[in-house]
C-alpha cells in the first residue's frame, strides 16, 4: 500500500503569537535582571551570557510587534480594496 502523506501548512511563522510573545518578554526581564546583577557584582560570568540573552529577547520582541503591525496594515489596505 503506497501512501502520500503530506505536511499540513501552518501560518504559525506570520500571524501573532501571544505565548512566544509573553515568553520572550520574560526572558528578557529575568535575563536583564541578572545582567545588571553580575555587572554590579563584577562578574563577567554571569553578566556576558545573560546580558546577550537578554539583548536577543528584546530584539525578538521588537521584531513580533514590527511583524504583526506589518501584517495588521496589509490586511486592513486588502480590506479597504476588497470593500470598494
Amino acid at each position: 500500500m503506497k501512501m502520500k502523506h503530506y505536511a499540513q501548512p501552518n501560518d504559525h511563522l506570520t500571524g501573532f503569537r501571544f505565548d512566544n510573545f509573553l515568553l520572550e518578554i520574560f526572558a528578557g526581564i529575568i535575563c536583564s535582571v541578572f545582567a545588571v546583577a553580575g555587572y554590579k557584582a563584577g562578574i563577567l560570568l554571569l553578566f556576558i551570557p545573560t546580558g546577550l540573552v537578554a539583548l536577543i529577547c528584546i530584539v525578538l520582541v521588537i521584531h513580533t510587534i514590527y511583524s504583526f503591525v506589518r501584517k495588521w496594515i496589509k490586511v486592513q489596505i486588502k480590506n479597504r480594496v476588497d470593500s470598494k
